[in-house]
């Protein structure tokens, strides 16, 4: 008896399974399903190409054969649609990627995405369709990013003596890029994560701007996850950092090669943190 009971419910489990899966890969009115596996990449059940050949072999972030699909949609719904806004917005997309792949395969689909104007994507790593994640789209620090690197492109184009600006042009165009990196620095936390293995050991690295001055930013290295969940910890319980505009938002920026099955865990814990993640490739 006590075997036949086990055995209902291993059937009970795996029927559950089968149904969360048949949920989330089904697409209904307005919804996009794209499913990469180590072979090839569909969407909607449609196989759009070879994974190796037109991912990962790929050097460029658009997939274009993927771009061209959903441009496709997009005009589809444009025609048969008297909807006010981009359409784009009114789906609803959602992924599913075999755990095996790298994180490369996955950022590029989500650049794609990105490009193509959809903004509204949840997401699944590997067979466990019970943790389905929502993608949160970058939308701050543009003004930050552009402060930035207008200041890099001065200097570059200063020592290199191609510039046409007289220096109180140059001056009065240093005094605002300032102003903006001071309102950002007192604004945001600016919390970011990244791993990778060096030397065949893991090593996590915590990024984030400590003293809301424009030189604040700190990097803290770890070598195993249970202290970086600890710091992290740490950071949510700061006070001084409460008010701050980021505070439930981290960038996961990792290496190309780094494997989903590797990543899963650190998404499904930084979620029950309740952060918000956005993420970045390093070293494209």
């Amino acid at each position: 008896m006590r075997l036949i009971h086990i055995l209902c419910s291993l059937s009970l489990f795996l029927l559950l399974a089968c149904g969360e899966e048949k949920e989330f890969m089904t697409p209904k009115p307005g919804e996009i399903v794209l499913d990469v596996n180590l072979d090839e990449y569909s969407l909607n059940g449609n196989v759009l190409g070879k994974t190796y050949a037109d991912i990962s072999n790929n050097d460029k972030l658009l997939i274009k054969s993927l771009d061209k699909e959903l441009e496709r949609i997009r005009q589809n719904e444009i025609k048969s649609s008297k909807m006010n806004i981009h359409p784009s917005e009114e789906f609803l997309v959602k992924l599913h990627f075999d755990e095996s792949l790298s994180y490369d395969e996955f950022y590029k689909a989500l650049t794609t995405l990105g490009f193509s104007g959809f903004t509204s994507i949840q997401y699944v790593i590997g067979s466990n369709f019970k943790e389905i994640h929502t993608l949160f789209l970058s939308k701050r620090n543009d003004e930050c990013r552009q402060a930035k690197s207008a200041g890099v492109t001065r200097l570059l184009k200063r020592y290199s003596g191609n510039t046409d600006l007289s220096n109180e042009d140059v001056w009065e165009q240093r005094i605002k890029e300032k102003a903006i990196l001071i309102e950002c620095a007192r604004k945001y936390i600016d919390l970011s994560l990244t791993f990778e293995t060096i030397d065949n050991k893991w090593v996590y690295t915590v990024g984030l701007n400590e003293t809301g001055l424009t030189d604040g930013n700190k990097l803290y290295q770890f070598e195993n996850d249970t202290d970086v969940y600890k710091f992290i910890e740490g950071v949510r319980q700061r006070r001084s950092l409460n008010d701050k505009e980021d505070r439930d938002k981290i960038l996961l920026a990792l290496r190309k090669n780094v494997l989903l099955k590797d990543i899963a865990p650190i998404i499904k814990k930084l979620t029950s943190y309740g952060y918000r993640i956005n993420f970045a490739l390093v070293g494209f």
